[in-house]
This record gives C-alpha cells, sequence and structure tokens, in this order.
C-alpha cells in the first residue's frame, strides 16, 4: 500500500473511531509488544488528539522499508482496536499490503486475533486460514504457523459466522482442513449448529474431529456420515461414534471386518472390534496382519490389544516376514505376555539379525515366563550383555528383578564428559567442533549465560541447527541473568520448529516471567503441545519432573567395526539433550528418559572424536 494511500485512510481516521468491542473470551489481550517490552500501543483514549496522532504514526510506519518499523505499527494498530486502525491491519494483509513479508503477516494476525468478532477482522481470517495471502500449500513454515493462528483466532472468537468458516474449512482435506480442526479442538465450541450446518461435503477430518470433541450432540450428524459417504468418510465417522459410546457400530464393524472391500472399512471394522472387545476383535485383526497392504495397521492394533489369541498369527507372521516387519511383530508378540511368546522371544534371540528386537520385547513381556527367559541368556556367554541391558529396561520400566541381572550387568560404554565440568573455552570449542553434541555445549553455555558468552548464547538461540536453539532455549531457564527472559521472548516471536517453541515458553515458566508472550502462546500457536505447555507455565509453578522411566533402545545397523562405539545424541521432547555410545554389537540405550517422544542424531560412520579436553 504506498504511503498517500495509508494518508488518506489515516485521513478517515481522525474523523472518528468508535470503541472496539469488548466481551472477548478468556486473558488474552491484543499484545502491545511481545512479553510486555516497551509498549507499540497507544495508551490514550482513541478519541483524544493523543490517540489520533498516535494512528496517523502508526499509519505511517506501516509503509516503512525497515520490517521492525512495520511491525512495531501492525502491533500499535491492534492495540488501539478502533474499527478504522482494525481496517489498515486487514488492509495490510492483502495483496501488495503493508504486511510484506511473513514475519509481518504472523504479527498483523496476532494483532487482529483478539478483534476477531468483528466482521471485517473475521473475514481476513477466514482468507487466511483457507491459503490466501501466501498461507497455500507450498506455503513456508511460518506462513503454516499464520494460517492455525487465523483459524485458533477464529474458533476463540465463538461467534457463528467463525465457526461456520472452520466448518467449511475442515470439510477440505489438506492443510487447511488440519488448522480448522486443531483451533476447533483447542477451543471447542457451546454449540454445533454453525460446524455442523456449514456448506460442504463431510470429510474423514470432519468426522474424527466430531469423535475427539466427545460432544454426544454429534450422534445424528455421524450416523448420517456412516450411512451416506465415502469408504474413508464412513469408517473415521463409525469409528468415532465407537469413542463417543455408541456400541450400535459393532455389528456393522463385523460386516466390514469379514470383507472384501475397502482398506479403509475393513481397518476401521478391526479397531472397532477391538475398542468394544468383542469377540471378533483378534479374527479381524489376524486378517489385517495377513494382507500386506493392511499390515502395519494389523501389527499397531496387535500390539495395542495384547490378545493372546493372536499368538499363533504373530508366530507364522514372524516365520515368513520382510525384514522390516520383525521388530512390530516381537514387539506385539511381547505385549501378549504368557509362556508361549515368552518362548518364542527367546528362541529369537538366538538369531543376530533379531537378538536386540528380540530382547526388547522381553524386558516389556509381562509374566514370569519373560523374567525367567532372560534369567538363562545371563547365564549364556553369547547373550549375557544384551540380556544384562533387557534386564535393566525390565527393572527399571516394569519394576522386577531378574535373577542374576546385577552380577552379569557390564558397565556401559564409556560416556561423553559432562559438559557442566568442563571450562567455557572448551564448550565453545564444542560447540564449534562436535557437530553431534553441539546441543549438549549450547545447553551448557545458556545455563553458564554470563557477560562472557551472552553473545554466543545469543547466537546459538538463533542457529541454523533446530536441536542447538531448542538445547540454548531450555538451558536459559537455569540462567541468573534477568534479562534472559527477554531473549527467550525474541525468540518465541517467530521461531517455526514447534519443539525449540515449546522449549522456549517451558523456560519462560521456569523463570516465572514472560507472561504476556506465554499468554499469547497459550492461545495462538500452531501446536497443541506448546499451548498446554503455556497454559501449565501460566498456572501454578510446579518443580520439574525428575528423570523418568522412558528408555531409547535403538540398534545401529552396518558392520561390527562401523556400529562398534558409533556416537549418538539422544534428545527428549521435554527435556535436555543426552549423549550416548552404542555397543560393540550395535545396540544403545538411555535410560531414564522424561516421557514423551524423543529425536535421536547419529554420528557418521567416519565420525572422529572431538570431545574437548577437561580443565587440568
Amino acid at each position: 500500500m504506498s504511503r498517500r494511500a495509508l494518508a488518506a485512510l489515516t485521513g478517515a481516521a481522525l474523523l472518528g473511531a468508535a470503541p472496539a468491542a469488548r466481551g472477548q473470551p478468556g486473558p488474552f489481550a491484543p499484545p502491545p509488544g511481545i512479553g510486555g517490552r516497551a509498549s507499540a500501543g497507544s495508551s490514550e483514549p482513541r478519541g483524544s488528539l493523543k490517540g489520533r496522532l498516535a494512528l496517523e504514526v502508526a499509519a505511517r510506519l506501516a509503509s516503512s522499508e525497515r520490517a521492525a518499523d512495520r511491525q512495531r505499527a501492525l502491533e500499535r494498530l491492534g492495540a488501539d482496536g478502533s474499527p478504522r486502525a482494525l481496517t489498515l491491519l486487514v488492509e495490510a494483509l492483502e495483496p501488495g499490503g503493508a504486511a510484506r513479508t511473513a514475519e509481518d503477516r504472523l504479527v498483523a494476525v496476532r494483532a487482529l486475533a483478539p478483534h476477531a468478532r468483528h466482521d471485517v477482522v473475521r473475514r481476513a481470517l477466514v482468507r487466511l486460514t483457507s491459503g490466501a495471502g501466501g498461507t497455500g500449500p507450498s506455503a513456508g513454515p511460518l506462513e503454516a504457523l499464520t494460517r492455525r493462528s487465523a483459524a485458533l483466532a477464529l474458533a476463540r472468537s465463538g461467534t457463528s459466522a467463525a465457526l461456520a468458516a472452520l466448518g467449511q474449512a475442515v470439510r477440505l482435506e489438506g492443510p487447511s482442513a488440519e488448522a480448522a480442526a486443531d483451533a476447533i479442538l483447542a477451543h471447542p465450541p457451546r454449540t454445533l449448529a454453525p460446524l455442523l450446518a456449514a456448506r460442504g461435503l463431510p470429510s474423514p477430518t470432519l468426522a474424527r474431529l466430531l469423535g475427539e470433541l466427545g460432544d454426544q450432540r454429534a450422534f445424528e450428524a455421524l450416523r448420517g456420515m456412516v450411512r451416506r459417504g465415502s469408504p474413508e468418510v464412513r469408517a473415521a465417522a463409525a469409528l468415532a461414534l465407537t469413542r463417543l459410546g455408541d456400541y450400535e457400530t459393532v455389528a456393522l464393524a463385523e460386516r466390514w471386518a469379514e470383507g472384501p472391500g475397502p482398506a479403509a472399512l475393513r481397518v476401521a471394522g478391526a479397531r472397532i472390534l477391538s475398542l468394544a472387545r468383542a469377540p471378533g476383535a483378534s479374527t479381524a485383526i489376524a486378517a489385517l496382519i495377513g494382507d500386506p497392504a493392511t499390515a502395519s495397521d494389523g501389527l499397531a492394533l496387535a500390539e495395542a490389544a495384547s490378545e493372546p489369541a493372536l499368538l499363533p498369527v504373530l508366530e507364522r507372521e514372524l516365520a515368513r516376514a520382510p525384514r522390516e516387519q520383525v521388530p512390530a511383530l516381537l514387539a506385539a508378540l511381547g505385549r501378549t505376555g504368557g509362556e508361549r511368546a515368552a518362548a518364542v522371544l527367546e528362541r529369537e534371540l538366538a538369531r543376530a539379525d533379531r537378538a536386540p528386537f528380540a530382547a526388547y520385547a522381553l524386558a516389556l513381556c509381562p509374566g514370569e515366563a519373560a523374567a525367567r527367559a532372560l534369567a538363562r541368556a545371563l547365564a549364556r556367554p553369547a547373550s549375557r550383555r544384551l540380556a544384562a541391558r533387557a534386564a535393566e529396561v525390565r527393572a527399571l520400566v516394569l519394576g522386577e528383578q531378574v535373577a542374576g541381572f546385577r552380577e552379569a550387568l557390564a558397565p556401559p560404554p564409556a560416556s561423553d564428559a559432562v559438559a557442566d565440568t568442563l571450562p567455557t573455552r572448551a564448550l565453545l570449542a564444542g560447540v564449534e567442533e562436535d557437530e553431534l553434541r553441539a546441543p549438549i555445549y549450547a545447553y551448557a553455555l545458556a545455563v553458564r549465560d554470563d557477560a562472557t558468552v551472552r553473545e554466543r548464547v545469543s547466537e546459538l538461540l538463533a542457529s541454523g541447527d533446530v536441536m542447538v536453539r531448542r538445547a540454548t532455549a531450555l538451558g536459559l531457564a537455569a540462567s541468573a541473568r534477568p534479562d534472559a527472559t527477554g531473549l527467550l521472548e525474541d525468540a518465541y516471536r517467530f521461531e517455526t520448529d514447534p519443539l525449540v517453541r515449546r522449549a522456549l515458553v517451558t523456560s519462560l515458566g521456569s523463570r516465572g516471567a514472560g507472561q504476556r508472550t506465554l499468554a499469547l502462546a497459550a492461545a495462538l500457536d500452531g501446536e497443541a503441545a506448546v499451548r498446554e505447555a503455556a497454559r501449565r507455565a501460566l498456572g501454578p509453578r510446579v518443580a520439574p519432573p525428575l528423570d523418568g522411566r522412558g528408555v531409547a533402545w535403538l540398534v545401529v545397523e552396518g558392520p561390527p567395526r562401523a556400529v562398534a562405539g558409533r556416537r549418538a545424541l539422544v534428545f527428549p521432547a521435554s527435556g535436555p539433550p543426552r549423549a550416548a555410545r552404542a555397543d560393540s554389537d550395535g545396540l544403545l540405550v538411555v535410560t531414564g528418559l522424561p516421557p514423551g517422544p524423543f529425536e535421536v542424531r547419529l554420528a557418521p560412520r567416519d565420525d572422529r572424536e572431538h570431545a574437548p579436553a577437561r580443565s587440568r
């Protein structure tokens, strides 16, 4: 938008500005700046001369060539909230408007979010949710975050028009449907009527959403989808009805599971029977396992079902399974428990290519038979080390000791130097020279945050390595410097990786600071786990969880000389990174992890040691 056009719009704004609509839900307010920094909005009454001048200044800044000026202007317009200010914000999001970059558009959406009840704002947010304004299927991560934030703002407003727009979006498979469904789950509507009456044919995403909402008022709509719809829609709707407690679906599931029919219906039939614990569940799961097109779905159901009746099927499939299915088959066998499962797993310990997976399945296999099998394996030299690892996991996870475990337990592979015991110069060198363990050194540097390393810590928080950014964010939770809060808040503004954003809000919560950024994340972050972390951080402060009972059990494949001592980095979703090293069999085990998923980074085969030396 040209400066001349903006000046004209400002002149119109000076003629008068009505107060913004009130009654917005929840604690989130238009942020005058991230985290309570210097206010970008005007504290003057909108009708005052100063208020009108502030709006004129914001309009002028919005056309600046400097991104910081534009973004400050967009925030100021949102803080003003007058009809004219909101019109300027909406026009900034139009093609050729003042919000010319992805960062600008995200700032503009956040500024508009508290005003989503206004028609002009709602229409702009709907356009962004549907893929207009650079948020289409091929959009980058910041644009995708903008799309999700726009959808969350619509859902949070709770208006019928906003819900109808989201209901229409959720009928379209793809990024728009995913964003709309996530937003509705984050802010469940008081009534389903606008959502159900929206234009368009039902989609699997809509059916799944209705089931996840858990609203009994969705029964009739879901029943209609089961009767009329594509196989994928019928399957999702029937599953949703079952999860809502309608076991009328069992008879239908039995027909679907018997086949022949589309894979979606056969898989849904088996899932429904398993959920209902119906007599035909094992037969239906076995049929899925026996079909290459549905084998992975069947194995996942078998592991979750823990059905002894599936043992013969699993054992038969194990004899002819392709290599990639073996771990899942052994895991499913282990979950069934009992003498027969333990005997099969103990037999598989003799096969070098299957032994690590069989040992892990025995570690988690319920019943005395599995413990006895591990005890026998501990007594055999060829399997002692592997069995000792499995017995260690069994003791940690199930709380059961295997006879002979302590005597047979070998020392773990040589561990890496504890980063917090290294001198600062060694940490700085490690970040530069050891790509694998750079996150560990970054974490230690951030914890040590002082005048000598602050500049480097700031750089690490903007690193191109997402693990380094995440580790730095987590380490700053322990920084003794009050201004570390500002670093975390600034980093959150345009962070694209959800795990890094989760680390940022977790650290802010640990510091008991950054309330405005936490409120923004709780309301508008595009990832459910980040919103939940922000909500927890806004609540009563609690001590961080101690190491849990999580286990990383990884098999490094390759020639013995290539796998022995192979270094790795294990990074749990809710804790700092951990260094690990494979033993001579290629087995890499890390215990005491917090609950939840984790990421693994493996050193290349030609990796050479770059551990910084300890201070002498």
